[in-house]
């Protein structure tokens, strides 16, 4: 894992980088509506949209170049194609603002509008998108001075990243083979495919693509929502490898990342997320980071894990294309917990259990011969007295909390004020102070419990953490739900209960 000093070397070197982003640049325009006074058209007698507030912001490969710049790259240069617009003329603006060096983009005037997703909101549910620039056509003249100015800027560019957003974009055929021309032109330079649909147009690039993507690649469709296993992505790794030559990077949602270097397989697991979640921008993240890192000397490994982290800021902020700032991506690193195996955890079939026992082993227990602190959660385990306490308090805090308006408070801030009660009841059952003050870590330390979070607190102190997934209302065997949080949570092994603690000690080398 990357600790503080080894994350401050590597942003150091992000200020002498020169990274170019080619490819389909939109604004996000985010409209938010206000329905609580609907008026009719005077003209038509139909209900007309009122538009109380609207934030645009740089969406497609300008959210790349946007995540480039936030992570402190030097020199960002964007090469793209803008229509003879509003939304032109505003994306200009935003580049600006945020340093982005805007000379490369072109504006042609005749069968191109700007490309723009319109997303209107009421409080927090996402209305149907209004698109711009669908049919676009890139002409043959626009293709020839994209490419000149990037052959004249290639030599000067630490890396280049090429995206792909929609379709029909700049990715014609002339573009395709004009662009790969130049790829093999410079065979030590670092390009990073982030593409959609033409991914298998290109070759001897970096493949950043998700695992359905990647599924796509490799001829085999799977759906969107697909949790496809790992041993497959490995598969899908390799197979995209052998084509292109070159790295793969596989992002899995909320289940991390996997790549692969033509050597050695990386997996960086997901990052927990307590509260609500927007995936928007966090591709674009993800792919400058590793931009970023490989430019800056460090290895695929590293580079995943930091873009992992990257996104897993990004994705916490709501009702925007996300990016990541270094302070905020140092923050978030403080305290970051992944959630862990969870293909093991979903799928109870995949337990392996000590022989002869109901004990599941789920990962390698270190030799316990120099355990010297054990550390029992008592609720849910050896006492079953505050046994569904959470489901009682959080409707009696959300009641505290609005007092008065209660019944009349709008949507959005009951459901504000309910996802902050979950995350406080999840975040107030651990036990920090403990092995603070005790200074317990390390292989040294045993953690013994039902609640996620103190397993959590385990695993980042190094220990090992032996989950109880009980049965409260029986008191007896298995809660299968409680099963995939701790195996999620990162238990080394799960117990029932304690009936079979004398084999549970021999696994612990303690017999």
């Amino acid at each position: 894992v990357m600790n503080a000093h080894q994350f401050t070397s590597l942003c150091a070197r992000f200020d002498s980088l020169r990274i170019g982003v080619l490819g389909d640049y939109c604004v996000d325009a985010y409209w938010l509506l206000d329905e609580t006074a609907v008026e009719l058209s005077l003209e038509t007698g139909r209900p007309t949209h009122a538009v109380c507030a609207q934030q645009y912001s740089l969406g497609g490969a300008g959210n790349v170049a946007h995540n480039l710049a936030a992570l402190g790259v030097g020199a960002v240069r964007a090469f793209g194609v803008v229509g003879d617009d509003v939304f032109g003329r505003e994306m200009i603006r935003l580049m600006d603002r945020v340093g982005i060096d805007a000379g490369a983009i072109i504006v042609q005037d005749r069968a191109w509008n700007t490309v723009v997703y319109a997303k209107p909101y009421v409080d927090l549910d996402e209305r149907d998108r209004i698109d711009f620039g669908r049919f676009n056509t890139i002409a043959a003249a626009t293709v020839e001075r994209l490419l000149a100015i990037l052959e004249q800027t290639m030599p000067e560019l630490d890396a280049l990243i090429i995206n792909q957003q929609i379709r029909p974009g700049i990715h014609s055929d002339a573009m395709t083979a004009g662009l790969q021309a130049l790829i093999n032109a410079y065979p030590d330079k670092i390009v990073i495919l982030d593409a959609r649909d033409v991914a298998d147009r290109y070759s001897a690039v970096i493949c950043k693509v998700n695992a359905v993507e990647a599924a796509g690649l490799c001829g085999e469709q799977r759906e969107i929502s697909a949790a496809i296993p790992v041993n497959e992505l490995v598969d899908y790794a390799r197979r995209i490898h052998e084509r292109t030559g070159r790295a793969v990077v596989i992002t899995r949602s909320d289940r991390g990342i996997l790549a692969f270097d033509g050597t050695a397989i990386v997996e960086v697991p997901g990052i927990l997320n307590v509260g609500p979640i927007d995936p928007v921008g966090a591709g674009d993240t993800t792919v400058a980071a590793v931009a970023a890192s490989l430019a800056a000397g460090e290895s695929l490994a590293a580079a995943v894990e930091l873009a992992n982290c990257a996104a897993g800021v990004t994705v916490r902020k709501l009702r925007q294309t996300g990016t990541a700032t270094q302070p905020e991506i140092q923050e978030l690193m403080k305290d970051i917990d992944y959630v862990y195996r969870p293909e093991s955890a979903e799928d109870i079939r995949k337990a392996t259990y000590l022989e002869g026992t109901e004990i599941e082993l789920i990962n390698f227990v270190p030799s316990a011969r120099g355990i010297q602190s054990m550390v029992f959660d008592h609720d849910g385990t050896l006492s079953t007295l505050r046994q569904g306490w959470e489901q009682i308090m959080e409707p009696v805090m959300i009641r505290a909390i609005l007092g008065v308006r209660y019944d009349a408070a709008p949507e959005e801030l009951y459901q504000r004020v309910r996802l902050r009660v979950a995350e406080y009841i999840e975040q107030s059952t651990g036990i920090e102070k403990i092995l603070a003050e005790n200074r317990l870590s390390g292989e040294s330390l045993v953690m013994v419990g039902d609640g996620p979070v103190e397993l959590r607190l385990c695993k980042r102190a190094g220990g090992v953490a032996i989950g109880v997934a009980s049965d409260e209302v029986r008191r007896y065997g298995l809660n299968e739900a409680k099963r995939t949080r701790l195996i999620k949570a990162g238990a080394d092994v799960i117990i029932a209960d304690f009936s079979q603690s004398g084999r549970l000690l021999e696994v612990l080398n303690l017999l």
